[in-house]
């Protein structure tokens, strides 16, 4: 449950984070649907907020969100890692399609490290990562662009807005700077609730925070990173194994496009980690080879056992890669396969 003041507040700690936008000025790109809480607030509520011309496409498209780029100039711009890693793919953009634009955001789930620095190369921009759920309305934190700033962080916490780190056995517990733990949020951006489920309700606050479920940490700075979400955790051996972890390394290959890491049962192992990929135009890639581009990138517990090469992966309806929707394919298959 959402209220109008969460999302219009929201709408604002976003206004402020972004200072330079000029209201009457700005003409705003962002191709995710309005019905999605991300489209609506930084989408819809900041640009009737700011009074920008908010260009409108009924699906994203690489070549023609780069044409509307080059005919109509937007100021703002954002997307998930998926429209990223698509107009990287497209080997026709340039620093040129770019210009005005004052700031580049990237939500969802977080960009790859390779991919960021793939398309600050070919744009000359850097990508802002932002931070948040549906249940805070839905940003929490975002990257200021500063040359200074951790490749690997998911951005500092939106004004108004406390981000700690607790025990995932005991959410009251907050745990030491440095170290993982769950997310907790605080803020007036933070829902109020889930519909008709007082329990699931009670279980998602503590203390007035909000459980996100994700595992992260803060460092000397206050930034926040993003380690992987609870339910995702693989746990192979014994040993626990965060699938984001390695998804940016196996991105880190020059033939891969896109990757989903999940774990599958195992009889000896608990799971096993398997890397679904879909490979650039023109590229091989086998299991072996793919080992031994990430031997010296992850550890032997990390190292995907399993490779499934695909045409493509399952996407919300944002475009954001699934791994809730592979996993339920996974589910449904007959056992052996």
């Amino acid at each position: 449950m959402l209220t109008h003041a969460n999302m219009t507040t929201n709408a604002r700690q976003a206004r402020i984070w972004f200072s330079s936008l000029q209201e009457g000025s700005e003409r705003v790109l962002i191709p995710l649907p309005f019905s999605h809480i991300s489209g609506m607030t930084f989408c819809l509520i900041l640009s009737v907020m700011i009074a920008a011309e908010l260009v409108v496409v009924p699906r994203f498209l690489p070549e023609d969100a780069l044409e509307i780029l080059r005919s109509r100039r937007p100021t703002f711009f954002g997307g998930v890692p998926t429209i990223f890693i698509a107009l990287l793919m497209t080997k026709s953009t340039t620093p040129s399609d770019w210009a005005g634009v004052k700031a580049v955001l990237c939500g969802g789930a977080p960009l790859p490290p390779d991919v960021m620095q793939d398309f600050e190369r070919a744009t000359g921009i850097r990508v802002q990562q932002v931070y948040g759920a549906t249940e805070m309305s839905p940003v929490v934190a975002i990257m200021p662009a500063k040359p200074d700033e951790p490749l690997h962080a998911v951005g500092l916490p939106v004004p108004g807005t406390i981000v700690e780190i607790r025990d995932t056995g005991d959410p009251t517990r907050q745990m030491p700077g440095g170290q993982s733990g769950e997310i907790l949020v605080a803020g007036p951006q933070v829902m109020k609730g889930y519909w008709k489920r007082e329990e699931e309700t009670k279980d998602s606050m503590v203390d007035g925070f909000f459980r996100t479920g994700d595992i992260g940490y803060l460092d000397e700075r206050g930034y926040l990173f993003i380690v992987d979400r609870l339910k995702d955790m693989i746990i192979a051996s014994g040993y626990n194994v965060y699938p984001t972890n390695v998804e940016s390394a196996v991105y880190s290959h020059p033939a891969v496009a896109e990757v989903i890491v999940i774990g599958v049962p195992d009889p000896y192992r608990g799971e096993n980690i398997k890397a679904f990929v879909v490979l650039r135009d023109g590229h091989e890639l086998s299991l072996d080879q793919l080992q031994v581009h990430l031997k010296d990138k992850l550890s032997p517990m990390e190292m995907p056992r399993l490779l499934e090469i695909r045409t493509r992966l399952p996407k919300t309806v944002v475009g954001k890669l699934s791994r809730l929707e592979l996993k339920k394919e996974i589910r449904a298959l007959p056992s052996g396969h």
